[in-house]
Order: C-alpha cells, then structure tokens, then sequence
C-alpha cells in the first residue's frame, strides 16, 4: 500500500522486484500516475516516486553510515523516510525554484562509490513497500509528515560534500548536466580534437547516472513495439531497432538530450562533438568513474 504522505504525488509504475521505468517518455506528466490510479494497480508491484511533478525533493543516500554524512544532520530536518536495499531516501516537499536546473545532484565518495543524490527534476526512487532486486524491501523507517527543504538547506550539503581543500582529493564530485558544476576541472584545452580514449571508459556508469538498467532490453527513450530492441555489450549500447550502436559519449549524447538515435551520432560529430565533448568532461571530469562496475537507482 502506498503511504498517505504520498497522496500528492506523482508515480510510475515499475515491474515488482525492478528498479528500472519500461514506460516510454515517463519523465512527461501525462504519462505519470496519480495516487488514486496507483493504488489500482494489482499488487505486489513496484513504482517510483517522481520528484519534479511532486514537488518533492528526494534525497538518496547509498551510504548512511559514512563519516561524510554527519556534517550533513544540520541541513537534514526530520521526515518521512524509507530504508532501501542499502540505504535511505529522505522524503521533502521543495517548491523553491530549481536554480541548478537539473535533475539529479550526484555525490561520489574519497572511493568513487555512490554516495548520496539529490533529486529534484525528472528523477525518481522506488517507492516504499516495493520490492529491492535483492529480495529486501523498501520499508518505511520514519513515519511522520513530510518536511520541508529549502535551496539554503540545500547549499549546505552541497558545499558540505564538496572538495576536501587539506588533502586535494574529492570527497563528492557533483555530477549534473549539461552546465559545469563540479569539484575538479576537466582539461578542455584540445576539444576539437578527438578524444578515442573515451570509448575505453566503462558504459555502465553512463548509463548509471541517467539510471537505465544495464540488462534493459526496450530502448530508454523511443521505447519498443516487442519489449526487445536495446542491448547493452562489450562496453557498446545498441538499438536494433534503428541498428545503431552507441559508444559511451554516443549513449551520453542520446540520454541527456532526449533526442532520436541519429540526432545522437550526429552530436558527436563535427562542431557538435565540441559542444558534446565539454558536456561528457562536466559528468564524468574524474576518470576514475570508469574503471569498474554497473550500478543502478535505488
């Protein structure tokens, strides 16, 4: 059952026990649920809370227990909270304006493992009461009101897990898109020229940030008529449907402009790439992202 903290707020539906949206264009309000449509779904079933058409902010945290995440308690006020498979998500209404203009602040720690994610646009977390890949499930840890958070609230965490100034290393790397908001610069001193040194770095974590299952089988944006036209393999994503393969700064040009899978060999080539080469460097300015494994939303 959905919990009435919720009754205001916008939803997907997720296959039980998944993590990844199959609907087509599901960041589109028409194409969301509200709570009474929801509850009429047959259970057990899986949905995720949106955060923009909300009007929620929906911060995910991988890593409670961390060192990191105390500095943050000043800024975290009490409110309704779900345990995930291996974290929180803390639940807050937020109606000042987006001035980041993104969906998603993500936070990487001293290891680059996920730390914490701030959610405010089209983003989602599974919803409580649904069912982790893993077996466990998302249970309400904190049943109270939904509080408020503030874009000064906000300010504080960011800055918070920002750059550790003593020892030069990035304790949170805030990854968004397409404008650069990051703790360490990229060398953008040669971006016209070619970079084949991207297509060596790991897929998964593209895919990761935009939060597409690597084992999805239905294109992430045109969707698919079988529920079978998108592979990912050998550090290469391909629709078949269009059969058209797309390295990592390809899948990064699809997914962060939502455009059709020609446009997005397109924006890798010529003066486009310039422009799409700058944006990839923002995300993804530490290297190191891309030395190992997939993740996923949790």
């Amino acid at each position: 059952m959905t919990p009435s903290q919720l009754i205001s707020a916008s939803f997907i539906p997720i296959a039980y026990g998944e993590k990844a949206c199959k609907v087509s264009g599901w960041q589109k309000p028409e194409n969301q649920l509200d709570y009474a449509t929801l509850t009429q779904y047959s259970q057990p079933t899986n949905y995720g809370v949106v955060a923009g058409t909300s009007k929620l902010c929906l911060i995910d945290v991988d890593k409670p227990d961390h060192p990191k995440l105390k500095e943050l308690e000043p800024y975290l006020p009490e409110t309704f909270t779900v345990t995930t498979g291996k974290g929180l998500h803390y639940y807050y209404s937020y109606t000042e304006p987006n001035k980041w203009n993104k969906d998603t602040l993500s936070f990487r720690d001293e290891n680059k493992n996920e730390l914490l994610g701030i959610r405010i646009g089209s983003s989602y977390v599974i919803g409580p009461n649904s069912k982790h890949p893993d077996g466990r499930d998302y249970v309400v840890s904190v049943d109270v009101p939904i509080a408020t958070i503030t874009n000064t609230q906000l300010d504080g965490i960011v800055e918070a897990l920002g750059e550790n100034k003593d020892t030069k290393t990035i304790t949170g790397s805030v990854l968004v898109v397409p404008s650069v908001i990051v703790t360490t610069p990229a060398d953008t001193s040669k971006m016209d020229e070619p970079d084949k040194t991207i297509y060596t770095y790991n897929i998964y974590n593209v895919l990761d940030y935009f939060g597409i299952s690597p084992t999805a089988t239905i294109h992430p944006i045109h969707g698919s008529t079988n529920g079978n036209n998108w592979t990912v393999k050998d550090n290469i994503a391909t629709c078949w449907r269009c059969n058209i393969h797309f390295g990592p700064l390809e899948l990064f040009a699809l997914l962060s402009s939502k455009c059709d899978c020609d446009k997005a060999e397109s924006h890798c080539r010529g003066r486009d790439y310039i422009t799409t080469k700058k944006m990839f460097l923002s995300v993804f300015a530490d290297w190191s992202l891309f030395t190992s494994g997939s993740g996923g939303r949790c």
